[in-house]
């Protein structure tokens, strides 16, 4: 309704951060945003022509050095998942010679060690900042997977499960939904001192749980296409915040059932769209009950080749959509 739209994004958020916040050094949520753009940076530089302003050893050295500053922490950050990704760039680098990143690799390797040791033994390891959090997990699985322990990171794929549902309404499928960001992220204050919660679906949780959750699929497809059918939710449901006529983003959709409207603030939309760019993918499954799925892609069979057996050719489908 333009009126209670109007009246809503008049209200301030209650806790936006100042500048010298924002800087803070200490705070190590602080730092992915950064880490991602050098270590994105660091391969256009290193595997494209495009011309960049430095070459690619400054972007990942920087990568590195940054990563570190994550240090040993007992919390998962949002898009901690891109210190792997460094890392491992850091090793190919570093066994291509370069004695510099590899050191920067090692420390780097040894430092989320220490962090995966501890949470592989703490019952519930996937604390944030907040109580309301749901940002802890990705990195709990992630480093659980990269050092072997799959026991500690399918306790915590579960629990993902137990807040990330299917559900055959768009928004709410494989959706994690916001508890508090719409206060320093939105415009629409929807429900702000009402006691009501805001029903923000499609947030960057959802782009940040999904990760564990694909990861862990792909592992582990004999499990079955539950954990599929939600990943693949999330993952397009990172898209249908981005406005197709403008390309600009959002935070998230207010459901509340006098909105039903994505917020004009695009809030942190990227670390949600960071899942979907790194782990985007279309996956064919036979179900046992339902058949052949072809989920973000269309399928078509193909008549025998000269032995006489079928096959099926995949496509991506525009606009997300599968079947």
């Amino acid at each position: 309704i333009p009126a209670l739209k109007l009246a809503y994004s008049a209200r301030r958020p209650t806790w936006c951060m100042t500048e010298t916040m924002a800087n803070a050094t200490y705070r190590g949520f602080n730092y992915p945003h950064q880490i991602s753009s050098y270590w994105a940076m660091y391969h256009v530089a290193r595997h494209t022509t495009l011309p960049t302003l430095r070459d690619w050893h400054w972007y990942l050295y920087r990568a590195g050095k940054t990563a570190l500053k994550l240090g040993t922490s007992n919390v998962g950050f949002m898009d901690g998942t891109v210190a792997r990704e460094v890392l491992a760039a850091l090793l190919l680098e570093g066994d291509a010679g370069n004695t510099t990143l590899a050191a920067i690799g090692a420390q780097l390797r040894g430092q989320m060690q220490r962090r995966q040791q501890r949470w592989a033994v703490t019952p519930h390891p996937y604390g944030s900042e907040f109580g309301f959090d749901t940002t802890g997990q990705e990195e709990v699985v992630v480093w659980n997977l990269y050092f072997g322990n799959e026991t500690a990171a399918k306790l915590t794929v579960d629990h993902v499960l137990s807040y990330m549902r299917s559900s055959p309404t768009w928004p709410y499928h494989g959706g994690a939904r916001s508890w508090g960001d719409v206060g320093n992220n939105g415009k629409y204050l929807a429900t702000f001192g009402t006691g009501v919660q805001d029903r923000g679906q499609m947030h960057y949780r959802a782009g940040l749980n999904m990760i564990p959750l694909i990861e862990w699929y792909r592992r582990h497809p004999e499990e079955g296409a539950f954990l599929l059918e939600v990943a693949m939710g999330a993952m397009a449901g990172q898209l249908v915040n981005i406005d197709p006529a403008t390309g600009a983003t959002s935070m998230m959709y207010h459901a509340s059932p006098h909105m039903r409207a994505f917020d004009p603030h695009s809030g942190d939309y990227g670390l949600g769209f960071f899942g979907n760019a790194l782990e985007a993918g279309a996956y064919y499954v036979v179900d046992a009950a339902l058949g052949p799925l072809c989920f973000l892609c269309v399928a078509t069979p193909q008549e025998g080749g000269g032995g006489g057996g079928g096959g099926v050719a995949m496509a991506m489908q525009e606009g997300g959509g599968g079947g």
